[in-house]
């Protein structure tokens, strides 16, 4: 029960953000905003604050790190794979890869892992997104600007990656925690600011739900629906069984795993002008779904 009223909260935020719109409550240029609010300021202090004040050398694991990065590499691999059995044009399919392996955990997946498990278990959440932030930019500007242009400029790609906001915040949490740094007063305002990231971010998120409807990409979004919601979270499951991984190690993971598609591959479709109607299908209805497939999955677990 506890479960089902964790995925029913997400899903409240996420109809509110959207009746937000039909009302007109606040413009898409304040949604905008509120977003960059969420992911450069509350996310990251939300990171920060899951380090502070705990011994990082019960928390860290090699065996997790090399665990998560060979996860990224297979699901990266399973989605390119899939996307090449869909589509010959290379934009398209530039799309429904980032589309299977790119997850939106940072919203999605952050109010179930705290909800289930404690503010602890952003650490782990917080070790993924330093990973992720390193591989999710670094390979889907690569399989755009291979679509479009045919080459990449790795070092700017690289210098913009190190100053990702959720890559500064995991860096900034592991150094107060190391110089056993106290915030004294500050510990309880940040802390505030940081939980406003989950409402905030799923507001945002139903705020900019676009409902379309185009017989020609049902197809298409059942399959990428399948492969993120289904299929990745069965392969972090079973590559599991290649590390020694705590229990909440692995549950955190297949959690992660198993998010909807992320916004920004969408905001990636339009700055390449790809299929956006296609990407914006891929993140609402993935999203949708969600609901019931998180529920299957945290029930296997």
């Amino acid at each position: 029960m506890e479960l089902l009223f964790t995925i029913l909260n997400l899903i409240t935020f996420i109809v509110v953000g959207y009746i937000l719109k039909r009302i007109k409550l606040f413009s898409n240029r304040t949604a905008q905003e509120l977003n960059s609010y969420v992911f450069k300021i509350a996310f990251p202090l939300n990171v920060i604050m899951s380090f502070y004040g705990v011994d990082l050398k019960e928390v860290i694991n090699l065996s997790f790190i090399l665990y998560i990065s060979l996860t990224f590499l297979i699901t990266f691999i399973f989605a390119e794979f899939v996307a090449r059995i869909l589509h010959t044009n290379p934009l398209t399919r530039a799309v429904s890869t980032v589309a299977i392996y790119r997850g939106n955990f940072i919203i999605m997946g952050f109010p179930i892992l705290e909800s289930l498990f404690g503010s602890s278990a952003l650490i782990y959440a917080g070790i993924i997104v330093a990973v992720s932030q390193v591989f999710y930019n670094i390979t889907t500007a690569w399989l755009y600007e291979r679509a479009s242009l045919g080459k990449v400029a790795f070092k700017k790609l690289f210098i913009n990656v190190l100053k990702t906001p959720m890559l500064i915040g995991v860096f900034l949490g592991i150094i107060i925690n190391l110089l056993g740094i106290n915030l004294l007063f500050l510990e309880k305002p940040l802390t505030t600011i940081g939980k406003t990231a989950s409402p905030f971010g799923l507001i945002v998120l139903g705020h900019g739900f676009i409902f379309t409807y185009n017989k020609n990409n049902i197809k298409n979004t059942l399959v990428i629906a399948f492969s993120k919601l289904i299929c990745l979270p069965a392969i972090a499951f079973l590559t599991t069984e290649l590390f020694n991984l705590t229990t909440l190690e692995k549950s955190i993971s297949i959690i992660l795993f198993g998010c909807p598609t992320a916004i920004v591959s969408y905001t990636f479709a339009k700055n390449y002008k790809a299929d956006t109607e296609l990407a914006q299908d891929y993140v609402v209805y993935t999203t949708i779904l969600y609901a019931l497939t998180i529920y299957l999955v945290l029930l296997v677990l």
